[in-house]
């Protein structure tokens, strides 16, 4: 890998593989997860850290689909929309939510088209384009990614490696998804 110019791409060369740049453009993004959220019953159910003595986990899944651009960089934003169930399934409806994430690939091979990147998740503000327009927006989670790149640069597939919110109420977790170009 290496980190060239001024503006901070990260590209592993024309001649070695799949560059960085030629990531760029629109995708369509779909993602699964299920993760440990830490609640205080003690508290009306507020979010806690898992830390905490009193935490108690409630199993989560959650389904993703969502649009977004990159830029040759390896800059994203992608608006998705998702589905938050507890689980076991009970009668409770689903959290419906729209938020945007916005990331930054930090290392890329270009001859096994595979890096690892780091992303922020908000409710509020708007992408535009590969940027973010912060305005409104409240940061709720942020992390690290892995992803691998094949079907001749159509297909990006991810998997978190890290996941943190605000006030650590996340534990465990499993979140993959894949980004197709449009």
């Amino acid at each position: 890998m290496e980190v060239s110019g001024g503006d901070d791409e990260v590209s592993g060369g024309d001649d070695e593989g799949t560059p960085l740049k030629a990531l760029a453009g629109k995708y369509s993004s779909t993602a699964h997860a299920s993760y440990a959220l830490c609640l205080d019953p003690t508290n009306n159910f507020a979010e806690i850290s898992c830390a905490d003595n009193k935490a108690k986990v409630f199993p989560e899944t959650e389904v993703d689909v969502g649009n977004g651009t990159q830029d040759a960089s390896g800059n994203s934003c992608t608006t998705y929309t998702g589905t938050i169930s507890d689980q076991p399934p009970d009668v409770s409806p689903p959290i419906v939510a729209v938020f945007q994430v916005v990331s930054k690939d930090t290392s890329f091979d270009s001859a096994t088209g595979a890096g690892d990147g780091t992303y922020t998740g908000y409710t509020g503000g708007k992408c535009v384009g590969a940027d973010f327009d912060s305005g409104g927006a409240t940061k709720v989670v942020s992390g690290g990614f892995h992803f691998v790149i094949s079907d001749h640069r159509k297909r990006v597939d991810f998997i978190l490696t890290s996941n943190t919110d605000q006030v650590g109420g996340r534990g465990d977790f499993s979140y993959y998804g894949t980004n197709f170009r449009q």
